[in-house]
C-alpha cells in the first residue's frame, strides 16, 4: 500500500493537451521511421464515457495493483470531467469504488489551455500532469503522458506516464521491445490500464445523461489543464 500509495501521489492526473501550434492534422504514426504503433493511437482528448472501470497500474517498483476508477462528467465551465480512482494492495484488490479501505484520489480536468514546447513530443497526443505540490507552491511540475485507446468503442484505454516532463520512451512503455521490461528502458515510468465494467442499459443510459454530448471529448478536443487533489475519504 506504501509503495502505490508514493507513486500515485507523485503522478496525480489528468492533464490532457494537445501540441496545437504543430499538429493540425492526426498523423500516422506507421510512416514515422523510428516508431511502429500497432492498434490505434489517438492524437487528440480522449473521448471517455462516463461510467465505472475496472483499472489496473504496472510500474517499476510495485507490482500489478488492481483499483476502482469512476469517470463523470459535469456542466461547470472550468471543470467538465473528473477522474476519481481509488487503489488496493493485493491483498485488497480494489474493485469496489468508494471502498474506504483504499486508497482515493480525485482528479479534475479543466478547461484552461497551456502553451507547450516544441520539443516535448514529435506527434503524439499526450498528456500534461500536475504534480501534488501544484495547489501548495503555485508551481506546477509538469509530466508527459501517452493516452492509447485499446478498441474503437472507449471501453478500454491505456495511460503511460513518463517520470519527468520528457514524453521520451513512451511509446516503449506501450509496447515494451522484445525481451524488455519498459521499467529498463524508462525507469519510473507507470502504465495505467482501464477497461470499462459491465453496466445494464438503465445504467449505461444514465451514464450518456450524465456525460452532455458537447462535453464527451473534455475541451472539444482542444487541450486542457487538470488540477489534481489526492485524499482519503469514507462513503458517506
Amino acid at each position: 500500500m506504501a509503495s502505490i500509495t508514493v507513486m500515485l501521489m507523485i503522478i496525480p492526473i489528468i492533464a490532457i493537451t494537445i501540441l496545437t501550434a504543430q499538429i493540425t492534422n492526426e498523423i500516422d504514426l506507421s510512416t514515422s521511421t523510428s516508431i511502429t504503433a500497432p492498434r490505434e493511437l489517438l492524437f487528440r482528448c480522449p473521448s471517455l464515457i462516463a461510467a465505472e472501470y475496472e483499472v489496473t497500474v504496472l510500474n517499476s517498483v510495485s507490482a500489478l495493483i488492481a483499483g476502482c476508477a469512476y469517470i463523470t462528467y459535469s456542466s461547470s465551465i472550468l471543470i467538465q470531467q473528473s477522474y476519481l480512482m481509488w487503489f488496493g494492495s493485493k491483498e485488497e484488490r480494489g474493485q469496489d469504488c468508494y471502498n474506504p479501505n483504499l486508497e482515493y484520489f480525485r482528479y479534475n480536468c479543466l478547461t484552461k489551455d497551456l502553451v507547450l514546447y516544441k520539443d516535448t513530443i514529435e506527434g503524439l497526443m499526450y498528456l500534461r500532469l500536475y504534480q501534488d505540490d501544484y495547489n501548495k507552491t503555485g508551481t506546477p511540475d509538469y509530466k508527459c503522458a501517452l493516452y492509447e485507446a485499446i478498441n474503437g468503442n472507449r471501453t478500454s484505454f491505456r495511460f503511460a506516464i513518463s517520470p519527468n516532463t520528457t514524453c521520451k520512451g513512451l511509446i516503449d512503455v506501450l509496447y515494451p521491445p522484445r525481451d524488455m521490461l519498459f521499467s529498463d528502458s524508462n525507469p519510473g515510468a507507470v502504465l495505467l490500464s482501464f477497461n470499462r465494467k459491465n453496466v445494464d442499459n438503465v445504467d449505461y443510459e444514465r451514464y450518456r445523461r450524465q456525460a452532455l454530448p458537447y462535453k464527451i471529448d473534455g475541451n472539444g478536443g482542444n487541450g486542457s489543464v487538470t488540477n489534481t487533489t489526492t485524499t482519503n475519504i469514507n462513503k458517506n
